[in-house]
């Protein structure tokens, strides 16, 4: 059993990536998927994927979320209809500004005069 286990750890300490599983790990990455499917993918060990990859998966990740927002930006300062609930939702995430909701109550002295209040 020892032996066996030594043998694991060999191959855990042998592996290195090739550009291709870079490539798909970071394109794997950048579309969503958790990193135990794209282990699976690349018929690894999760613990692996992450020891070797972790950069692949974070450049993978921060490159289609420049896209979209590349595309969003696009799509904000379009000069149409369209493009302002793009813009508006542009400004919320990405300047800090935000919808404020005030509640006013307001009662008459009429409407005062008959609530039961104590003072």
């Amino acid at each position: 059993m020892a032996l066996n286990q030594k043998s694991r750890k060999k191959k855990i300490d042998f592996f290195e990536p090739n550009d291709e599983q870079r490539k798909q790990v970071e394109d794997l990455a950048g579309l969503g998927f958790p990193t135990k499917l794209i282990a699976v993918a690349l018929n690894i060990d999760e613990g692996i994927l992450l020891k070797h990859f972790h950069k692949d998966i974070d450049i993978g990740v921060i490159k289609a979320n420049m896209k979209v927002a590349e595309n969003l930006f696009r799509q904000a300062i379009k000069d149409d209809s369209k493009s302002i609930p793009v813009a508006i939702y542009w400004a919320k995430t990405r300047m800090g500004w935000k919808e404020t909701v005030i509640n006013e109550n307001r009662i008459s002295f009429v409407e005062r005069d008959n609530l039961d209040l104590e003072v």
